[in-house]
């Protein structure tokens, strides 16, 4: 599933979370929640990232955040090596 990102709200302009962040019709977190129902119809393990989020990405602060290279959404080396460790956890627990 998608990473969380900082996106334009589409009413006040303010950069949010896009989970949260009405920044089309709809938000991040309505998406995965989608994806995450078709995967679950046909048995299929998810990673999804909102989950582990804390252990992620710094909001304490808000936008721009430092876990992202350029603020908002590409992940930097950091985040990306405690992207790694989760994923090799998922993947030795679900891909056996």
């Amino acid at each position: 599933m998608p990473l969380d990102a900082y996106v334009k709200d589409k009413e006040s302009g303010q950069f949010g979370l896009a989970n949260v962040t009405n920044y089309t019709e709809y938000t991040l977190s309505d998406l995965v929640d989608l994806e995450k129902s078709v995967y679950a119809k046909h048995k299929i393990p998810v990673l999804d990232w909102r989950e582990y989020e804390s252990e992620i990405i710094d909001t304490k602060n808000g936008y721009p955040c430092a876990s992202f290279g350029d603020n908002r959404l590409h992940p930097t080396q950091e985040t990306y090596d405690k992207m790694a460790k989760i994923m090799e956890t998922f993947l030795d627990k679900n891909m056996k």
